[in-house]
């Protein structure tokens, strides 16, 4: 083993981990949309997590970096990333970042050293972590906001004001189903009560999720009637899913396994 494989081991028997390392292999990607914001930004809405670039004077800053083919096709179209913002430590929005060896400012939620070095590995480990609201002069303002809640503790929202996109990473899914196991800790009142607060703050225009096209607020009204829906006792999937035509990542997630994931949830 390498030194990065020997840590990775180490912490995952010693100290235990609230992401799970999900195989590569085992991930289908959704097939990727490119898509103008106006004022520099570009979206690419699919893989295994939305991600955008953001372009000035020639230089990019890429807000996540995907995985696999859909890493490898972002990686052909955007080019001079001098800076990363990763929304969370986990090889869904991050293994895209073994491509760009030049970038000198990676920035990631608030995880343990160990935590960081089991995740990135051999590829660089991210150089700032973000433990209160940060904003980066690119330009244009990009505000980097860390979530404090016991779910999301690890995960950054970001917002651009100058095109009113706010991206909401693991908080919000668009007509496709949550991948409930990278949610470990499930409760619903508190995810919707983050979610809630955060589109209080910034009232978007563009709402970017996790996964799922670019979305408005009557897109997020239909994901809080989602988790609320699912959370019940009694919960059924006869029932909820004639009102939940959504999108499954195969073998990952469905209308079932959420049913499923909140079964455990005390808290709902």
């Amino acid at each position: 083993m390498n030194l990065g494989e020997w840590i990775r081991f180490f912490y995952g028997i010693t100290l235990g981990t609230s992401t799970p390392l999900i195989d590569i292999g085992a991930r289908p990607l959704r097939n990727l949309e490119k898509k103008s914001l106006g004022n520099g930004v570009t979206a690419f809405i699919g893989g295994a997590c939305n991600c955008v670039a953001i372009g000035n004077n020639g230089k990019n800053l890429l807000i996540n970096s995907n995985m696999g083919s859909a890493a490898e096709e972002i990686f052909q179209s955007v080019t001079e990333v001098s800076h990363i913002v990763n929304q969370k430590a986990h090889m869904y929005f991050s293994a895209g970042n073994e491509f760009y060896t030049d970038a000198r400012d990676i920035y990631v939620g608030r995880y343990p050293r160990l935590r960081l070095i089991s995740v990135f590995g051999d590829r660089k480990v991210p150089n700032h972590v973000v433990s209160e609201k940060t904003e980066i002069d690119w330009g244009q303002k990009i505000i980097l906001e860390p979530l404090t809640s016991g779910m999301f503790e690890n995960n950054l929202v970001v917002y651009l004001p100058d095109t009113k996109t706010l991206m909401l990473g693991d908080l919000f899914y668009n007509r496709v189903f949550p991948i409930f196991k990278m949610h470990p800790n499930l409760n619903v009142t508190e995810w919707l009560s983050v979610l809630e607060s955060v589109l209080s703050k910034y009232q978007p225009d563009n709402i970017i999720p996790a996964e799922g096209s670019i979305g408005n607020a009557r897109d997020v009204s239909a994901f809080i009637d989602f988790l609320r829906d699912i959370s019940l006792r009694g919960a059924k999937t006869s029932i909820l899913s004639e009102k939940y035509k959504w999108e499954n990542i195969a073998g990952l997630s469905s209308l079932e396994l959420g049913i499923e994931a909140f079964k455990s949830d005390k808290n709902a």
